[in-house]
């Protein structure tokens, strides 16, 4: 199987019931072009790409394989439900899977203030970070060398 994106292509139900848009390659190409942008922006609706020619674009329309949408944006038939149902599919899983698992995690530290120095050994303190440096643990003898200065 091939790594990268992919789009499902129901090409069985395609010829059945959009036959001419199968049989018209300007069609076919211009509607899985905008399945592969609607479905990679999903759920955002997509804005009709001004390459789109416009017959096209109204014959995907007429057989109700697009829907114009308001701001020159577009939905793909299906792909709503289709997402949809993968999206819960996918959440309903994770929660079988996880949602009953025994909680045995630790609470995390929290991260020391570091909008005031603090001494933490007696040989070290935390400092803020300032822009352009990476900031962390300096020795006390410098942080009082620069102050003196």
């Amino acid at each position: 199987m091939a790594d990268g994106k992919w789009v499902p292509v129901f090409h069985e139900d395609l010829i059945r019931h959009h036959e001419a848009i199968w049989h018209d390659n300007d069609a076919l190409a211009t509607w899985l072009r905008l399945l592969a942008l609607a479905d990679k922006q999903w759920p955002s609706k997509p804005e009709l790409p001004r390459s789109a020619k416009s017959p096209i674009v109204a014959r995907l329309v007429a057989d109700s394989l697009l829907e114009l949408l308001p701001h020159d944006c577009y939905t793909v038939a299906g792909l709503d439900a289709r997402r949809t149902a993968a999206s819960n599919a996918a959440s309903n899983a994770a929660r079988i899977r996880h949602g009953n698992a025994a909680s045995n995690a630790e609470i995390m530290p929290t991260k020391p203030d570091q909008t005031r120095p603090e001494i933490s050994d007696g040989a070290t303190t935390t400092v803020p970070r300032t822009r352009g440096t990476k900031g962390g643990l300096q020795s006390l003898g410098d942080i009082l060398t620069a102050r003196a200065k």
